[in-house]
């Protein structure tokens, strides 16, 4: 994850963006699929 490595990093990114690169999905997906996707990405960081 190139924008932090915690999982609080991943949901702000996914909430609000990052600006040129990737757009926010906050309103499109809502609380409940964010706090879900953010696992999810934070988990494939601690595969070995």
């Amino acid at each position: 994850w190139l924008y932090g490595g915690s999982q609080r990093a991943v949901e702000e990114t996914l909430n609000h963006g990052r600006a040129g690169v990737m757009p926010a999905f906050k309103e499109i997906l809502g609380e409940d699929k964010i706090h879900l996707l953010t696992a999810y990405v934070y988990s494939l960081s601690q595969e070995k």
